[in-house]
């Protein structure tokens, strides 16, 4: 299959990488196992990833690319550490839904970040686009909270014992 474009590109990598990273919040809550080493197993399994994807790019000059990474390269890779940390962090504290709510915001704090910070002007194209999402997401998690709740009314909450049926 032949891309046309960066922006096909693009978007068929974001494709790919929301249907391999969206059970992650699923499995980690399913994994049995105490928060620390679930941090130690997901980092050395990232860190191997990388490395078998950076020797299939770059083959023999493998190394040379890793030296050359920097300290723009150590800062990214300590604050991917400690997003990973946190992300397990809060997923073992709290509800899936809770942590992924709150990083979906993210590019929300993103805009707001680079016009205060930078002094970047942001599309209105992208505020409007952003506040749809932004009710359509409000939406569907309150038809969802009345469907639930209209579920959870109907069905009894413990089977009748023997005595109550007679």
């Amino acid at each position: 299959m032949r891309l046309r474009s960066d922006r096909t590109r693009g978007v068929l990598m974001v494709l790919v990488g929301v249907f391999v990273l969206s059970p992650d919040a699923l499995i980690l809550r399913l994994v049995d196992t105490d928060r620390w080493s679930l941090i130690f197993w997901r980092g050395l399994l990232t860190a191997l990833t990388l490395l078998v994807c950076f020797v299939a790019i770059y083959r023999r000059d493998v190394f040379k690319y890793l030296g050359a990474i920097g300290r723009y390269g150590l800062v990214g890779g300590f604050i991917s550490a400690t997003s990973s940390i946190l992300f397990v962090t809060s997923i073992i504290l709290t509800s899936v839904a809770n942590t992924l709510v709150i990083i979906s915001a993210a590019p929300l704090f993103t805009a707001i970040s680079s016009r205060m910070f930078l002094r970047e002007s942001v599309p209105a194209r992208t505020w409007s686009r952003y506040s749809r999402h932004s009710l359509a997401s409000q939406l569907y998690s309150a038809g969802v909270w009345a469907a639930a709740r209209c579920w959870a009314t109907s069905v009894p909450s413990a089977p009748p014992s023997a005595s109550q049926a007679i």
